[in-house]
């Protein structure tokens, strides 16, 4: 999902802090049976209590309020709505409605619903008998509500507020029923949360709900989203999705749930499609053999099931994909390009480093002659010939005219080596050279040496080199890079369950990532460029982020890992 990035970012940086906090369920998502259906987002806590005591304590809370990543989003449209609803609540039931408050509505388990994006209509739910009921700090002020009283002798309150800056009224309506804290919006919500906790038209019995949430079991936090409905709400296209909600349209639900492990945190995903997709996994054999020539320094790579589309996307994306090759430094006002980390890193379905990293800024004209697709067959005859494909990305910070360079390297293994047709392959980089490139009488002449196949442009500081080694197509856009994963032999054992396999190695990200950012936002103020080296910063103790993923008909599963260092595991 790319939802805005900040929101999700907060969510984990949240989550994070209670690593510490082992909780269990004894029944599968039992606290949905007490939400009426139609929610548009439902969000599961283990122990919300425990959650408000480890982030109200915690140096992460401390370094994420001081980072310009929170500074950012407290101004934004979003965020100035929460803050402002917030605000407007606080100041008419006479004490902070916030995360504090809402913990101490919950003995241990509590969820919430939301029902309307833009009037944010929520039900929250938590388990409470009559005693904690009565101490809480709305029934300790239930004197500014109003009193009334159900058929059956049950008692609850009602306060009407006027939010967004008076220009809509909201109601505020909570009462104990059958031994359960219940907390409304509106007074439809409330009728239809008191008749789902007696069985009916209940959210926990949505198809949807049913079929994500069957496999899965609840850990930390679980949030389901209704994906379908989403897609068609003004307020989320507007506020909170970052693609286009075309990305979106096959989705009709999905659901994401926090799991502490041995090593960090594990985010386990499952995605409700309209229309299937069905793809092959990656053996363990072919996934060792690969994994097995990522050096160790290396911060991206992906390992994919090879197809017509990622072929062709891996050779032009490792080899064309650096705009503005050119100098313009000539007029001052002109920006140079930047190439995207991770070589085409699936953004929709991890947000954490979402965006347009790969755009181009202030480019006169971009060739379209020779696009990804013409690489899939010209030379590696890729047609029922390769395997998997591997691509690898490690960024350096340059002088101008480029002032950030990404080294970027593809492997591809085949099935038929034999069939890679060398002067092909390289007639066709020469043609996307001579169509990509302005400057005139450029020669472009192949040399062998230490073993590669290398094409050098030094006017422009420009590398391309390839080898075929064994049953394996190496490519890249840096010699250096390109000998680095030749020779590199380590010991790989993966137990591949997957189609697509990202990682991110954080180890070094203050040599690997801040230096680059510090550059990017001197020269662009986007949001994603100016916030993500200062997110990294707030998370800083995650050394390694990990992205699985497989199809499965109408379910895509995502699994995605977050190792700590060792010196901060709990």
């Amino acid at each position: 999902m790319k939802i805005k990035s900040i929101i999700i970012s907060l969510i984990l940086l949240i989550v994070g802090v209670i690593a510490w906090a082992k909780t269990s369920s004894n029944e599968k998502f039992a606290q949905a049976k007490d939400f009426p259906n139609g929610a548009l987002v439902y969000l599961q806590v283990a122990d919300l209590p425990q959650l408000s005591k480890l982030w109200n304590e915690s140096k992460l809370k401390e370094k994420y309020l001081e980072s310009q990543n929170y500074a950012d989003f407290s101004t934004s449209h979003l965020g100035i709505k929460l803050a402002e609803r917030s605000e407007d609540l606080s100041n008419e039931i006479g004490f902070p409605f916030d995360l504090q408050t809402l913990s101490g509505l919950a003995e241990k388990q509590a969820a919430i619903a939301v029902y309307d994006i833009g009037k944010l209509d929520i039900v929250f739910v938590a388990p409470m008998n009559e005693t904690l009921f009565s101490a809480t700090m709305f029934a300790q002020n239930s004197s500014k509500f109003e009193e009334n009283t159900l058929a059956d002798g049950t008692v609850f309150y009602q306060l009407e507020i006027e939010v967004d800056r008076k220009r809509r009224k909201q109601k505020i309506i909570f009462g104990n029923i059958k031994n359960r804290f219940v907390l409304a919006t509106t007074e439809q919500l409330f009728v239809r949360t008191i008749s789902a906790i007696t069985g009916k038209h209940r959210f926990y019995d949505e198809l949807t709900f049913t079929r994500l949430s069957e496999k899965l079991t609840p850990n930390l936090m679980t949030i389901w989203v209704n994906q379908e409905k989403l897609n068609v709400d003004y307020y989320f296209k507007r506020y909170w999705l970052m693609s286009k909600v075309e990305d979106l349209q096959n989705i009709r639900a999905g659901i994401f749930d926090l799991e502490l492990s041995a090593n960090g945190l594990i985010e386990h995903r499952r995605f409700l499609l309209k229309q299937p997709r069905t793809e092959s996994k990656i053996s363990n054999v072919e996934a060792s053999e690969m994994l097995a020539k990522v050096p160790e320094n290396v911060p991206f790579y992906r390992l994919q099931k090879a197809d017509d589309k990622n072929i062709g996307e891996a050779v032009y994306n490792t080899l064309f994909d650096r705009k503005n090759m050119v100098e313009k430094s000539r007029k001052a006002t002109d920006r140079q390009s930047y190439s995207d980390f991770a070589n085409n890193f699936d953004e929709r379905r991890y947000s954490y480093f979402a965006g347009d990293f790969d755009e181009n800024v202030n480019e006169d004209v971009e060739d379209e002659s020779i696009k990804p697709e013409h690489f899939s067959t010209v030379g590696i005859q890729i047609s029922g010939n390769s395997i998997t494909v591997l691509t690898a990305a490690s960024p350096q910070v340059l002088e101008n005219p480029l002032f950030v360079a990404f080294r970027k390297l593809a492997v591809i293994s085949l099935k038929n080596p034999n069939n890679f047709q060398a002067n092909q392959f390289e007639n066709s980089i020469v043609e996307a050279l001579k169509k990509r490139v302005t400057a005139a009488d450029t020669n472009f002449v192949w040399e062998t040496g230490s073993s590669l196949r290398k094409l050098k442009i030094p006017m422009l500081g420009w590398e391309i080199g390839y080898v075929l080694k064994d049953d394996k197509l190496f490519v890249a856009n840096s010699f250096e890079f390109l000998e680095s994963f030749v020779s590199t032999k380590n010991e790989q054992s993966d137990k591949a369950s997957f189609n697509d396999l990202t990682v991110i190695r954080l180890q070094n990200h203050e040599a690997n990532f801040e230096q680059v950012m510090q550059k990017l936002a001197v020269e662009n103020d986007d949001f994603f460029v100016g916030n993500i080296g200062g997110l990294l910063a707030v998370i800083g103790d995650v050394n390694r982020i990990e992205i699985r993923k497989s199809n499965e008909g109408l379910i895509i599963r995502e699994e995605i890992s977050a190792a700590f260092k060792q010196d901060n595991m709990p």
